[in-house]
């Protein structure tokens, strides 16, 4: 893959390297597709015999069907691209195109690096911040994002536990 996305693609130090390469994930598509095999055929028969033509089927009955579905993908996805920066290391060199997560890591790995070369590090009396608080407080507001988002997500996957516990 990095010989296809730095040699052959050119796309060293950009951001398409970042999302190109790992645009689809076929185990979503595998999760995806079979989800839509456990629909009953019956709901898609009686659409077609009420007139309903194949993108009505698709945008009426399979995809409010595939809501929790596909809110759990979006979601794993989101999560996946915000953590990534494995592929900054491999097609970055300039910092300009460093993602949060890789400045993040970048940030960790200088300060552990300081603390382990110098005994002394961060145990200044008169320093405000050491650097160990410093560090947990760069993670937590890189993670506050993907927590905010949770909740708005999360609506989508009580619905559909409720939806499954109503017998009719």
């Amino acid at each position: 893959m990095y010989l296809l996305v730095s040699k052959y693609l050119g796309l060293r130090d950009s951001l398409l390297a970042y999302f190109l390469p790992y645009l689809v994930n076929v185990f979503y598509l595998i999760v995806l597709r079979t989800q839509i095999e456990t629909l009953p055929s019956s709901l898609m028969e009686a659409a077609r015999v009420d007139g309903a033509g194949e993108y009505q089927i698709l945008f009426r009955i399979v995809f409010p069907l595939l809501t929790p579905t596909i809110a759990a993908v979006s979601m794993f996805i989101a999560l996946n691209k915000w953590n990534m920066w494995y592929p900054v290391l491999l097609y970055s060199t300039k910092s300009d195109t460093w993602t949060l997560q890789y400045f993040l890591r970048a940030m960790v790995f200088d300060q552990t690096l300081a603390a382990m070369s110098n005994p002394d590090y961060g145990s200044d009396p008169n320093s405000l911040i050491s650097p160990l608080n410093f560090q947990n407080a760069s993670i937590v507001l890189v993670a506050a994002p993907i927590v905010c988002i949770y909740p708005f997500v999360q609506k989508y996957f009580v619905k559909d536990i409720i939806a499954g516990a109503v017998k009719g």
